[in-house]
């Protein structure tokens, strides 16, 4: 594949995408009244419960799905006749949406062969050139998803030995998390 096929498949590849994650949220609520309602009182302290919970999933930069309440509970306010205290937990899963990224790595590998052993130097050439990649993308916190390696071109040491110099490029398709 021609650098320029790679650049366009790579840049038609880079994209974002979406993941997802799903965090389970609780989240308490209280609620009073002084005037003997408890039904009022829990739903103060409902209403406390679900700004709590949906609050705490926004702040993660989700959707709050599947909203469940537990039963209320009341008691009374200490030296009182009628004023109660109510607490309920909202139960909640928080949908966080994850966006990546690709990005193209390329890694460069030289290496320098005795005997005339061209073969062998580009292996070693590509395989160093990978390593470079690879070592490009998980220092953006990557994930290694494909690689393609350019072609490997030797080039004679001048000198009366058989030395040559091969080099090798290596494309990395690098999913990165925004």
């Amino acid at each position: 594949m021609s650098k320029r096929m790679l650049a366009l498949f790579m840049f038609l590849f880079s994209y974002s995408i979406l993941a997802q994650q799903i965090l389970p949220l609780t989240a308490t609520g209280s609620g009073g009244t002084t005037t003997g309602d408890k039904v009022a009182a829990c739903m103060r302290a409902q209403d406390r419960a679900n700004i709590n919970v949906t609050n705490s999933c926004f702040s993660k930069n989700g959707q709050l799905i599947d909203l469940r309440f537990s039963d209320c509970k009341c008691h009374k306010k200490p030296g009182s006749k009628d004023d109660y205290n109510c607490d309920i937990i909202a139960y909640g899963k928080c949908q966080l949406a994850i966006s990546y990224h690709y990005e193209q790595m390329i890694g460069v590998g030289i290496v320098n062969t005795m005997h005339g052993d061209t073969s062998s130097a580009c292996f070693f050439a590509q395989d160093r050139a990978l390593r470079e990649a690879q070592n490009r993308c998980a220092w953006v916190y990557g994930q290694a998803e494909g690689y393609q390696f350019g072609p490997c071109n030797c080039v004679k040491i001048p000198g009366p030995n058989y030395e040559y110099s091969c080099r090798s490029d290596a494309y990395l398709q690098c999913r990165v998390q925004n």
